[in-house]
């Protein structure tokens, strides 16, 4: 895996007068801004991922995220970042979806995976990368229609849809890990653990208690079969990272804990957490009221 050290990263953004804007040694990030600030460039340095934002009066934020950068490269980027957007994405519009020369339209969800899975090292794989981008689209066009705002408060089929998925992703989550898995509040797992909360105290959220499932299944069972089958394809540690996400994203402040309330981790799960933050402080602006970690909007 190509990667450079902070020296490197450092010399390479001050011979091009580029003002350092901070070190996050969790996401293993160096985040640099030009004199104007209309271009911001995130170097991943042990991944060798470098993510640039331009500005643009019409766009507006244009991404290019470019993976296995070397040395050489890297100087180019700094050098000249507008020469090396062609193949970034933009906004098509406030819906959230983005415009690729390679990919098409994408729903944010799916460009979001794309950079978090490279930066974080989740995966190397294109393919991958690609399939799990693909599943992000899949899930998101059962939750909104095309170019409706990123709202879990109008969802298809309103509960339906949101309790059928994260269902089936709990299904999945308990195959993989041969566990008894729970939904509950984070820092309430987290005082019970440290001794500060009784265990009766902990808010818990089971999975399928939704009046609209019964009507949403009638017309997506086939949909929701078919991403089961993706879901199951993934590495362990991707379809852990991926559920991890998802639950967290439909139910603000949750996360997957085991019987004993004790977090569901992978090796990669604090890199991961931290690059979800990243993307969306270098992607959304304070207009879009969304949720840097998960693109959503929260009512």
């Amino acid at each position: 895996m190509k990667g450079f050290t902070i020296e490197e990263v450092r010399g390479i953004a001050e011979l091009n007068e580029y003002a350092e804007l901070s070190l996050n040694k969790t996401s293993r990030v160096l985040s640099f801004c030009n004199q104007s600030g209309s271009v911001r460039i995130n170097v991943y340095y042990t991944t060798g991922t470098v993510g640039t934002c331009l500005s643009h009066p019409q766009k507006g934020k244009t991404q290019l995220f470019r993976r296995e950068v070397d040395v050489e490269l890297l100087n180019l980027i700094f050098r000249n970042p507008r020469g090396h957007t062609g193949k970034g994405y933009h906004r098509k519009n406030a819906r959230q979806w983005w415009k690729s020369a390679n990919h098409g339209l994408e729903p944010d969800s799916a460009r979001r995976w794309r950079f978090v899975a490279s930066v974080s090292g989740l995966s190397t794989d294109s393919k991958e990368i690609d399939n799990i981008s693909k599943f992000c689209s899949l899930w998101d066009d059962l939750y909104w229609d095309k170019g409706d705002l990123p709202d879990l408060s109008k969802t298809n089929f309103a509960c339906g849809s949101r309790a059928s998925l994260i269902s089936m992703a709990m299904d999945v989550a308990q195959e993989l890990l041969r566990n008894t898995l729970c939904i509950c509040n984070r820092k309430h797992a987290e005082a019970f653990q440290r001794g500060r909360l009784e265990e009766s105290d902990i808010e818990t959220y089971p999975c399928g208690n939704c009046c609209n499932m019964e009507h949403f299944l009638k017309v997506h069972s086939a949909d929701v079969t078919r991403l089961k089958k993706k879901l199951r394809r993934f590495r362990g540690a991707v379809c852990v990272e991926v559920i991890r996400w998802l639950i967290a994203r439909d139910i603000c402040g949750t996360s997957l804990f085991d019987e004993s309330y004790t977090p569901i981790t992978t090796a990669y799960s604090d890199i991961v957490d931290s690059a979800h933050q990243d993307y969306g402080e270098l992607v959304y602006s304070k207009e879009d009221n969304l949720c840097p970690c998960h693109g959503v909007i929260y009512n």
